[in-house]
């Protein structure tokens, strides 16, 4: 092979090469284009679902209002004092919650991984707590003798 056919060869594999890279961007950045457009089109779709959603509770509160106006007053002193009641239901189940949550933290952090090891722990305090009282029980039952 002659010097300048050698040349041509690598220039034509050059080329080559260089076209090869220069598609591999092009896809990538078609790859890139794709996604941008398809997380687009999911976002209008989520806000679309979102206004009609907010449309649909917007009528059924102007139904509900229509609704209220129809009831009989002591009716809706009724439907208020529920709503009332279940709010303060509400309020007493998150309440719990937190409590659960934070007994679960504590039992946690005292190295209980386990639910059984949780569990026997939990047992273990009301053991002792039941064993005080009735410490406190018998110490109340004897004073109560040394009165009479």
């Amino acid at each position: 092979m002659s010097s300048t056919q050698r040349r041509l060869a690598k220039k034509k594999k050059r080329e080559k090469e260089s076209k090869k890279k220069v598609l591999r961007r092009r896809d990538e950045m078609r790859a890139r284009k794709k996604a941008e457009r398809l997380s687009e089109r999911e976002q209008d779709e989520k806000e679309k679902e979102l206004e009609k959603e907010l449309k649909e509770m917007e009528q059924l509160d102007a139904w509900a209002d229509e609704v209220a106006d129809k009831l009989p007053k002591e009716t809706r002193n009724q439907i208020e004092h529920n709503i009332e009641i279940l709010k303060a239901l509400e309020e007493e189940y998150d309440r719990e919650k937190t409590e659960r949550e934070n007994r679960n933290k504590e039992l946690e952090k005292d190295g209980h991984a386990t639910m059984d090891q949780k569990l026997r722990a939990l047992r273990g305090e009301v053991i002792a707590s039941t064993s005080e009282v009735s410490d406190v029980e018998v110490i109340k039952n004897s004073s109560e003798d040394e009165q009479n």
